[in-house]
């Protein structure tokens, strides 16, 4: 109302509205008439009540905001138009509201936002409960060894719409997996936790391969999934091993391929690493950057390979082993109580001398020789083999004895018995041709000898002389050459390899000068024609004895 002493309105509630009433009170005349003002024949209404639209506020997610209205009413519910508002709440950790009524959403919980004009106070409800969105990861995982865990452990959130993290939440599970996964490697630890405050701590996640560009992802059902950022997994070497363990070489010059196994402590072989190889002592072996080693000397060395500072070796022994066995002379012919000393010689299988051993000559029929250490005695009129043996490998040297001065001749290929290799059941002759040189002088005696034969491997067909012996006389004065057709022979059993029967013999009874003999043998007949060298060899002197 106003009063009628000094033109104010009554009722004022204070100083905070006191110029308000007493402007309008001032406008009233100008008002039509009708017109609510809020003051009355006796001045303007008093502020009853006050209004916030609206009246209940619910928020999903923190930092949201709502603006509010206020209204101020009289009794009879007419708005005071103009009335100042104040605003204020009663939790600001809830829900703030600022001089404006714009009200921010700030923790979850409920709490009251109130508007106050004169002294009169209205109030709205105001409810924060955030719903879950998404996962985030608040701490980044950083990569460390491989097989050991994390140098930095990731830190999953569970957020609301606007990023916040929901500290109401301890029930949602959250579980990790390999996102970007460059290297097929397998994630191990503790891979799924149940959120506290809504934040999910890893502590022992692990990665078994090492790689460049490993991510992890969070899920959780019904929510938006999270990657993390990108970090390597680094080498983590245990050991190394070379294969093989141990190694023996058999002749100087042999070579063999080493390799080197690298693996991480649960024993996974790790590929694609490049080892540095070192042999000690050199003088014994050597091994190339791709770890292929070579055998020097005798003896023995370590081969090693290096990784990552991470060693391994293996032994090396090289011992030579005879392959071929030689005893020299290959052929001799000697007479009867005659000694001859023979020399073996070994060598590896890439034909470098092996250091032979104290070693005897074993002859096989110690009637026609007998043998004491490398000397060999002649003993009565034949042919033997006498036979060396190192490291398990033989070697032969063939024994003609004779009775008298003259020639021994053998059929031979060298080192060995000749071999020849034939159908079962072919026929085939050994012809001999004794040539005299032009200009030799004197006639040419008899030729004795004696044929051998193995009959487990040879059948004897026919002979122009005799079985156990022949013997040949030219029927010319300085003969130039002469051909016996001594024996013919045929393979017996099923095909196969056998030995060519041995002759020996001496010429005697030439008169005249000296005569040389160039014997040479050959064979003939169905699947046969090979040519056989005949080795001559003088018993006592190269003159034939007249």
């Amino acid at each position: 109302m106003l009063n009628a002493g000094n033109g104010s309105c009554v009722g004022e509630r204070g100083p905070s509205v006191r110029a308000w009433v007493r402007a309008l009170c001032s406008a009233v005349a100008l008002l039509p008439l009708g017109m609510a003002t809020g003051c009355g024949d006796n001045g303007p209404d008093p502020v009853a009540a006050v209004v916030i639209t609206p009246a209940s506020m619910n928020f999903a997610a923190l930092d949201q905001t709502l603006q509010l209205s206020a209204e101020a009413q009289t009794s009879g519910g007419v708005p005071i138009a103009g009335a100042p508002i104040t605003w204020s709440e009663s939790d600001a950790t809830v829900c703030d509201v600022d001089a404006n009524g714009l009200v921010t959403a700030t923790g979850n919980g409920t709490t009251t936002v109130m508007a106050t004009a004169d002294n009169v106070s209205g109030s709205a409800s105001c409810s924060v409960q955030q719903a879950r969105s998404s996962l985030a990861f608040s701490r980044q995982p950083v990569g460390g060894l491989a097989e050991q865990p994390l140098a930095t452990q990731p830190v999953v959130e569970v957020r609301d719409s606007n990023g916040n993290r929901v500290t109401s939440d301890n029930a949602t599970q959250v579980g990790v997996l390999i996102g970007n996964d460059p290297c097929s490697g397998t994630l191990s630890g503790t891979t799924a936790l149940t959120v506290v405050a809504g934040e999910a701590a890893f502590t022992d996640l692990s990665i078994d391969v090492e790689c460049s560009g490993y991510s992890l992802a969070a899920a959780s059902p019904s929510l938006t999934g999270a990657t993390s950022a990108l970090f390597d997994v680094a080498l983590n070497l245990a050991t190394v091993s070379v294969i093989p363990p141990t190694l023996t070489l058999e002749s100087l010059g042999a070579t063999a391929q080493l390799t080197a196994e690298a693996r991480s402590p649960s024993g996974r072989l790790i590929g694609g690493l490049t080892p540095v190889w070192e042999a000690a002592p050199t003088t014994v072996c050597t091994v190339s950057t791709a770890g292929v080693v070579t055998a020097v000397d005798n003896g023995a060395c370590t081969v090693t390979a290096t990784i990552d500072d991470v060693s391994g070796s293996t032994s090396v022994t090289v011992q030579q082993e005879a392959a071929r066995v030689t005893v020299s002379p290959e052929f001799a012919a000697l007479g009867v109580l005659e000694t001859v000393a023979f020399s073996v010689s070994a060598f590896d299988a890439l034909g470098n001398p092996v250091s032979v051993p104290a070693v005897s000559l074993s002859c096989l029929d110690p009637g026609v020789a007998s043998s004491s250490g490398t000397d060999v005695t002649g003993v009565a009129p034949g042919v033997t083999d006498c036979t060396a043996t190192v490291d398990a490998v033989t070697g032969t040297a063939r024994i003609a004895v004779v009775d008298q001065s003259g020639f021994a001749l053998l059929f031979t290929t060298g080192q060995d018995t000749y071999v020849v290799s034939a159908t079962s059941g072919s026929t085939f002759d050994v012809d001999l041709w004794m040539i005299r040189p032009a200009g030799g002088d004197g006639d040419l005696g008899a030729i004795q000898g004696a044929l051998q034969w193995d009959p487990g491997q040879l059948t004897y067909v026919s002979s122009t002389g005799i079985e156990s012996g022949f013997t040949w006389v030219p029927n010319e004065t300085n003969v130039g050459s002469g051909t016996l057709d001594f024996a013919a022979f045929s393979a017996a059993g099923t095909a196969g390899t056998f030995v060519l029967a041995r002759v020996s013999f001496t010429a005697s009874g030439a008169s005249g000068g000296g005569t040389d003999l160039d014997p040479s043998v050959s064979t003939a007949g169905s699947t046969l024609g090979d040519v056989i060298t005949a080795l001559v060899q003088p018993v006592v002197s190269a003159l034939l004895i007249e």
